[in-house]
């Protein structure tokens, strides 16, 4: 049986509306679907005099409802929750498009030297940055 010339138009056109939903072009309501990430750059080095102040910052992009976000210090291979001691704090820095969850320092202190990394809880479950290593001079 010979095929029809507008049969491969009609076939093709049945296979992107079959291909979108797991292409994630667009979502049911035909809203741009949206990709919730951590934007924190791969091998992130900064050098901090003791003493000054300083923010780290885990940039996340979300969709609806904002994650739960902590940091952690990387000891060895395990990452040992970060607690707000006298000196950090934690806040977000809300922006319109991805927001920032920062750990702030009020003053640097040596023992701060090491590699930190934030964790989300995002829908599509527990996302880890790549972890960001703070030189304390």
């Amino acid at each position: 049986m010979k095929t029809l010339p507008g049969m491969f138009g009609i076939g093709k056109l049945c296979l992107v509306f079959v291909l979108i939903p797991h292409l994630s072009i667009w979502s049911i309501n035909g809203e741009k679907s949206c990709k919730e990430q951590l934007h924190v750059k791969r091998h992130s080095i900064y050098t901090v005099s003791a003493g000054k102040s300083f923010d780290l910052k885990c940039p996340v992009k979300y969709c609806t409802n904002r994650p739960d976000v902590i940091w952690c210090k990387l000891e060895g291979k395990s990452c040992l929750s970060f607690r707000n001691k006298h000196h950090t704090y934690t806040s977000w820095d809300k922006k319109e498009n991805i927001s920032a969850f920062i750990l702030h320092f009020n003053r640097v202190l040596p023992d701060d030297n090491g590699s930190y990394r934030c964790s989300a809880n995002l829908s599509s479950g527990l996302v880890e940055s790549h972890s960001i290593t703070i030189n304390v001079t």
